[in-house]
Parts: C-alpha cells; sequence; structure tokens
C-alpha cells in the first residue's frame, strides 16, 4: 500500500485530439483469397458493422470465408490509445496531496524533435505490419477505429517532482501507426493505462499478406 506521508505531489497526463483502437490477427488462405477480391468497403460494412450473423445470411458469405468481429483480431496485436504524432501534444497537470490544481505544464509536441529537446522517451516499441515475424508465409487482417478527443490518466501520486526525463510513453506501432496507450515512469513498477474520452470519426480494416520467405 501507499504511504500516503511519503506522497509528494499528483500528476495526471493526457493526450490530445487523435487515436483510437487497432486490432491485427491471423486469418486463413480461404478467408484472404475471398476477401480479398472484394472491396474494402465490403469488408469493411462485414466486420466493422454491427450485424454480422445478418451480413452473412443476406450475402450467402461462405462458411470458410467467414470472419469475427474486427475488434476481435488479437493474436498478433490489439491496442487503444492515443496517437504519436507531429500534430498531438502531452499535456501534464500538477497537483498537491489535497487534489488541489497547482499548476498546468507547458504542452508537450510530440513530434520528433520536441520529443528529443524534452528528454522524454517512447518505449521500443514493435512494428506489426507484413514484415512482421508472426506473419511470415500467412496472411492476417488489420483494422482500426480513429477517434478524436482524449487520453488520460487519474492522478498520479508521485514520491518526487516530476523528472520528465523519467517518464516514458508506453507505444506499438501497426501498419505506421504509433499508439501510445499509457506511461511508465523510472521507479514505478507498473504501466499506467490511459482512460479515454473521445467520439469515433473514421474506420478502416484489410486482408493482406504477410512476408513471404
Amino acid at each position: 500500500m501507499i504511504n500516503k506521508k511519503n506522497i509528494k505531489k499528483k500528476y495526471s497526463f493526457s493526450i490530445s485530439k487523435y487515436g483510437g483502437e487497432i486490432a491485427m490477427g491471423i486469418i486463413t488462405p480461404e478467408q484472404y483469397d475471398y476477401w480479398n477480391e472484394k472491396s474494402n468497403e465490403e469488408l469493411k460494412e462485414y466486420v466493422m458493422g454491427w450485424q454480422i450473423n445478418e451480413y452473412e445470411k443476406e450475402h450467402n458469405i461462405p462458411f470458410k470465408a467467414r470472419m469475427r468481429n474486427w475488434f476481435e483480431f488479437e493474436d498478433i496485436h490489439h491496442t487503444s490509445g492515443a496517437e504519436i504524432s507531429d500534430s498531438q501534444e502531452l499535456y501534464i497537470e500538477e497537483y498537491d496531496t489535497n487534489d488541489i490544481l497547482l499548476k498546468q505544464w507547458e504542452p508537450i509536441k510530440l513530434d520528433a524533435e520536441s520529443i528529443k529537446k524534452k528528454g522524454l522517451k517512447l518505449s521500443d516499441y514493435e512494428f506489426f505490419d507484413s514484415n512482421h515475424k508472426s506473419v511470415e508465409n500467412k496472411y492476417y487482417f488489420w483494422g482500426r477505429a480513429v477517434n478524436e478527443g482524449s487520453w488520460y490518466t487519474e492522478k498520479i501520486p508521485f514520491f518526487e517532482d516530476l523528472d520528465i526525463k523519467k517518464l516514458t510513453l508506453n507505444c506499438s506501432c501497426v501498419e505506421n501507426w504509433v499508439i501510445c496507450n499509457g506511461i511508465k515512469y523510472k521507479g514505478m513498477k507498473e504501466i499506467v493505462y490511459f482512460e479515454e474520452d473521445m467520439t469515433g470519426i473514421e474506420t478502416e480494416c484489410h486482408v493482406c499478406e504477410g512476408y513471404q520467405s
């Protein structure tokens, strides 16, 4: 348990204004062959709609070509969070032990130059795409929902003044989309994952072929 007497301050972290959810998983050759001949809009209507069973019946989808809901693809990777890009910013709020706001830090732009200048770190993230080892000689699906809003933590107790150089954004990258799902801080044992307050903007999905060896 946290000893409240040792808490120096509290901090909350948030990133605005774009992010979302992304999922990636293995599919069969039959699923790939069938949906590769269809448009991405048809695939999206099927796996990203709310009536997947009705769609299968209405369009006579062959049994071997049937898929599951897009967000259930997670055997390769599945995450949600804030986008890391030049247009995004990290916001930090500093509170005393009674949750009274002391100050709002100057937003940190999340372009490569600003991140390096501030000493902020990104985790050593994996790149999940057609060259990832998990899709060698296989086929896979990936889909994403792009949202607008804020990805944030609750107030986190700190035993020292925040040192931005000890802060790491926990990231992964799927099909060139870098997503941060939370923060790590030197001395903390666990990742603090973001909560979200957002609305949907757009969705997309694809069936793809992994690299052939």
